[in-house]
């Protein structure tokens, strides 16, 4: 057999390794010290922590078989299932444990395979420099550690993930300093945001 051949059927054996380890679903945003009363029972808890996976491909993901693993002092993992459909979210509210506001969360398809992960804070991964910042918050304005832009994913979780007003199953953006948000807000729950612009 040729060295061209071999070349050939090496290279066709790694685009094909690559093309299913890879996933177009990533950990989007998420939140470890809510200040909002996301579950609608009437006070901000860690009840009120919650994981946003994003679908930045071209065709349905089937997550059933799926899981997230939340890693720090007290490691717990979510199960996973149903459709997330391309351009779209899955909120997972209050997911199983609590997710400590330093620590690493991993991703897994039905394969068992890492597909994604977002180290922050002062989780021990062997290079700390890259984290994101910890999830630490005092305010709504710096509840969410989200990828700007929406779906990044350079493999450098300080610079994909920033502090932000939480979008929750929305396109993730920083809203500049001279726009004011209009929240309508129902049974103490953010329903939707109308952010003014300012006319030059």
């Amino acid at each position: 057999m040729s060295c061209v051949k071999v070349f050939l059927i090496l290279f066709s054996l790694l685009v094909i390794l690559l093309t299913t380890f890879s996933s177009a679903v990533l950990i989007n945003e998420f939140t470890t010290d809510p200040q909002t009363d996301w579950n609608g029972v009437g006070n901000a808890s860690s009840a009120d922590e919650w994981i946003e996976l994003y679908n930045g491909g071209q065709e349905d993901v089937n997550l059933t078989g799926w899981r997230i693993e939340m890693v720090d002092s007290s490691n717990s993992t979510q199960n996973l299932s149903g459709m997330i459909l391309p351009g779209n979210y899955k909120i997972l509210l209050d997911p199983t444990g609590t997710i400590n506001n330093d620590g690493q969360l991993r991703l897994y398809n039905s394969d068992g395979n890492l597909v994604d992960s977002v180290s922050f804070g002062d989780f021990e991964d062997e290079n700390v420099s890259d984290n994101a910042e910890d999830g630490n918050a005092n305010e709504i304005n710096n509840e969410c550690l989200a990828r700007i832009p929406n779906g990044q994913d350079t493999n450098n979780d300080a610079n994909d993930f920033q502090k932000i007003l939480c979008s929750f199953g929305f396109l993730n953006k920083i809203i500049p300093y001279n726009e004011q948000d209009l929240e309508v807000t129902i049974l103490g729950r953010i329903v939707f945001q109308v952010t003014p612009r300012t006319l030059e």
